[in-house]
């Protein structure tokens, strides 16, 4: 074995505890993201429910009720004759 044959064992070796810690730091950098995308994709769920069945209905709900009222006004005080 000659000597450039030890030193890349040697250089080998002191790697190895560097590339653990950097398989580590990446298996949990992708668990984290995986996390985060679930959370996101948890509040953009409940972000549309709320939108479809609450938000919009009573958007339509107060657009009637406008409707009714200048209605009112119009047939009590007729249209603006400016």
């Amino acid at each position: 074995m000659s000597i450039f044959d030890k030193l890349g064992d040697i250089a080998e070796k002191a790697a190895r505890p560097a590339q653990n810690v950097l398989t580590g730091y990446l298996q949990a950098k992708i668990r984290n993201t995986e996390a985060n995308d679930a959370l996101k994709a948890n509040t953009l769920m409940r972000v549309g429910e709320t939108l479809i069945g609450e938000t919009i209905p009573n958007a339509i709900d107060a657009e009637k009720v406008r409707r009714t009222n200048y209605d009112n006004l119009v047939s009590q005080y007729g249209t603006n004759r400016f």
